[in-house]
């Protein structure tokens, strides 16, 4: 799964579980929650630095999160 699709995938329901993961993002990578959304939607690429936190965070490899 991608990084937008394991977003994607948590609990619909709910969007506040959504919010708050990509809020958990943005703390550790140490950028606002907007950088993220446009990390989401394409409109600007996730820099190499953040790919291993979000990976982290994510507990999903890297590759798997950004297959380029």
């Amino acid at each position: 799964m991608t990084f937008k699709e394991v977003i994607e995938s948590l609990p619909k329901q709910t969007i506040s579980v959504r919010n708050q993961k990509i809020n958990e993002i943005a703390a550790a990578c140490r950028v606002d929650p907007s950088a993220v959304y446009n990390w989401l939607a394409g409109r600007t690429k996730v820099r190499p630095i953040y790919r291993s936190i979000i990976a982290q965070q994510l507990g999903k490899p890297e590759s798997e999160l950004f297959p380029e």
